[in-house]
């Protein structure tokens, strides 16, 4: 690879846009409005007494939903320019069992609340899953591939239906809704084996197309990253970490479509909208990542790792006082 000479490392520096920290800081500002809107302004203690905070709220919490994209954003820039992905691992998960307690506090008022699980455990999972993405690519004998993509089709049958399908079905609902409509489908897929085997054979066609078109290495892979990709989702689902299977879907979709920074961004955007339609504003990433420069910027290496526990422990401590005083 060819090394950049002194000239054209300043001409990338002085490229202009967005650097890499300017990202980081509107994502923590918009996180830090969204925690705060749901740490003391939904808390009930202190709505209660404060009814005029709850007509903000949904604007606080919308503008919130610009953070958790551009994070899986930088998490995937972080992920092809680190030096050591375990070491990147190790962070994530450190901060991850440091912000829990926080974490739990901002939102439960208890120091221990096993029922939801801070970010870091999703953005831990989705670069493990990564970095899984990676070895697989570099498997060796690739004739193996055939194992993990068998099972790949099989999850594949069961997604499409429970995320894609049902994620449509629900944001045509809510479209429905806002519009005043009376009519709403309605589809319980997760109890349909109909749809489910119907989704099964599709995943074998795509899988047995792409063998003929291509080659059966890339279908085997495609198939193969399918599956760890489900392994990560159902592994943030069963620990109930902050968007859980939907934040892995998310940073895989990206992940896959990094080769264009709108539709990386779209793509989140998307699936999370999918999720619950009330993730639409993060389509509002699309511009910021399409104005970003490849530039570092400011060297904020662990700004978030220790905003994120900080911010939580003196939200938690606002409100407690507020409802003290109140």
């Amino acid at each position: 690879m060819r090394l950049q000479t002194s000239a054209e490392n300043n001409l990338t520096q002085n490229r202009k846009g967005i650097s890499g920290s300017t990202l980081k800081l509107v994502a923590v500002f918009s996180m830090l409005v969204d925690h705060t809107a749901a740490s003391i302004l939904q808390n009930p203690a202190i709505s209660a007494n404060h009814a005029m905070l709850l007509s903000i709220t949904p604007w606080m919490r919308a503008f919130g939903r610009l953070a958790f994209p551009i994070f899986c954003f930088l998490l995937i820039e972080g992920f092809l320019h680190t030096k050591s992905v375990k070491k990147y691992a190790f962070r994530l998960a450190l901060f991850a069992l440091i912000s829990e307690i926080p974490f739990d506090l901002a939102f439960s008022y208890k120091p221990f609340d096993f029922s939801y699980q801070n970010v870091f455990f999703t953005l831990l999972i989705g670069l493990l899953v990564l970095e899984a993405f990676r070895r697989l690519t570099q498997f060796k004998d690739k004739k193996w591939l055939i194992l993990p993509a068998m099972l790949g089709i099989v999850a594949a049958g069961y997604l499409l239906p429970n995320y894609l399908v049902l994620g449509f079905v629900n944001v045509i609902n809510y479209t429905l809704y806002y519009l005043g409509g009376s009519f709403f489908l309605f589809l319980d897929l997760k109890t349909d084996l109909l749809m489910i085997l119907l989704c099964a054979l599709l995943s074998v066609a795509i899988y047995l197309l792409i063998r003929k078109k291509r080659s059966a290495e890339q279908a085997n892979l495609l198939f193969a990253r399918i599956a760890v990709m489900a392994a990560g989702m159902a592994l943030a689902s069963a620990l109930s970490t902050d968007y859980a299977e939907f934040g892995i879907l998310t940073i895989a979709g990206m992940y896959a479509l990094r080769k264009s920074r709108v539709a990386e961004m779209a793509s989140g955007s998307i699936i999370l909208t999918l999720s619950i339609f009330n993730e639409f504003p993060s389509i509002l990433d699309i511009p910021l990542i399409h104005w970003y420069n490849g530039n570092r910027g400011l060297r904020l290496k662990y700004f978030f790792y220790i905003f994120y526990p900080a911010h939580l422990l003196l939200l938690y401590l606002i409100g407690y006082m507020i409802q003290i005083a109140g």
